[in-house]
């Protein structure tokens, strides 16, 4: 898909001519990229206890080595409580987080599987949220590079339509590539609920192009 800027400069010489004109190329791709957001929150009665259950948590979902996995942070507090008006600590808490996402639904559908079936304790609370598709900057890098292609072999086309004396002078990929990543967030939802992928859609990457062509008269 183009689409033309009507609004054709013309320079005239004593022998030739310049047209300079903008041109925008556009193709449609499907975002290929889900994540997900997972926090464990858990409770023990010391501290030792809280980083050993966080640390085997951790290892649980580094083990997906098809996934990209980025955060594992983790961190523990005193837990503290009010009895007869008094801040009294009782145990400690610990958090985990982590951004899981990969580009194929098999992989994040079976993890997603073997996390919600995963034993959790009454002093655990998984959270998975924020599930949404997002394009792939790989996907988006091919996908310009088919539309510079195409702004070039479109030119030459151009130029033999225009005249048999006229050729390309320049083409300017101008720094106006326009995308806006599909998303749609879902509720945060515990371990227990039925976690559906959204559906993909598609989205338009555009590129702007500024042409200089040169004809004989």
């Amino acid at each position: 898909m183009k689409k033309i800027i009507l609004i054709i400069s013309l320079f005239v010489s004593l022998y030739s001519y310049e047209i300079k004109l903008n041109q925008t190329f556009t193709k449609e791709i499907v975002a290929n990229k889900i994540s997900f957001n997972i926090s464990l929150t858990v409770e023990a009665d010391n501290s030792q206890e809280v980083i050993k259950k966080l640390d085997a948590f951790s290892k649980f979902v580094t083990n997906f080595k098809t996934l990209n996995i980025s955060g594992g942070k983790y961190n523990t507090y005193p837990k503290y409580i009010y009895e007869d008006k008094k801040r009294v600590q009782r145990g400690y808490k610990g958090s985990i987080r982590f951004v899981v996402s990969s580009t194929s639904k098999k992989d994040i559908k079976s993890f997603i599987s073997k996390l919600t079936t995963k034993k959790i304790s009454k002093k655990e609370n998984l959270i998975i949220s924020s599930s949404d598709w997002q394009i792939d900057e790989k996907l988006i890098e091919k996908t310009k590079e088919k539309l510079r292609l195409e702004a070039i072999k479109w030119s030459k086309t151009y130029a033999k339509k225009l005249d048999e004396d006229c050729k390309v002078l320049e083409i300017d990929f101008l720094k106006t590539d326009r995308f806006r990543p599909y998303v749609r967030t879902l509720n945060s939802v515990s371990k227990e609920n039925d976690i559906p992928l959204p559906k993909q859609e598609l989205k338009k990457l555009s590129i702007d192009v500024r042409y200089r062509f040169g004809c004989e008269l």
